[in-house]
């Protein structure tokens, strides 16, 4: 079986990916890292720094989708995969969301208070140390915004193709 979260930014895809790979003692990855390593290695792709979120994903839908149906072949309890990301869009999944080796999900925080977001985002980035402390705080805070902005459009979406969407703006652990 392979799992997907899909979801926005901090929404907690790669904590929930973590979990499920040291409870079920499985095997994953993040897009982040797939989508780096073809922008810097494939630069005829077209992934770049200036587009959005949902740009880059219709650009590697044709990877992700085909590394996904490669699944196919490992489909046993005892070859669980999770793959999760920014880069996965209901819109780009409903393609697959009928075969029997998929399982996809939703997380976001479109209920969360700006400021409430603001302070988890500091909080946990200074206790884990992950990529937005390169950020300073009036940047993060600007950020934001954009990222509830892009939860709402999640929620929409996944609700709108008929997939899960776990709201975690008031529960996050």
């Amino acid at each position: 079986t392979t799992y997907i979260i899909g979801g926005p930014p901090r929404a907690g895809k790669s904590i929930l990916r973590k979990y499920l790979l040291n409870h079920y003692k499985t095997s994953g990855i993040t897009t982040d890292v797939l989508r780096d390593a073809i922008e810097e290695s494939i630069p005829e792709v077209g992934i770049h720094s200036k587009l959005s979120d949902a740009e880059k994903a219709k650009l590697l839908w044709p990877f992700f989708k085909a590394v996904i149906n490669e699944r196919k072949y490992y489909n046993n309890e005892d070859e669980r995969f999770v793959m999760e990301g920014t880069n996965f869009q209901p819109k780009l999944l409903n393609e697959i969301k009928d075969l029997e080796y998929v399982r996809i999900c939703f997380l976001g925080y479109s209920k969360s208070i700006p400021e409430n977001k603001f302070r988890h985002i500091l909080s946990y980035s200074k206790k884990h140390g992950d990529w937005i402390t390169r950020y300073k705080d009036a940047e993060v805070r600007k950020m934001v915004n954009g990222m509830l902005e892009k939860s709402k459009a999640f929620e929409k979406e996944a609700k709108k193709y008929g997939f899960k969407y776990f709201d975690l703006s008031e529960n996050f652990n």
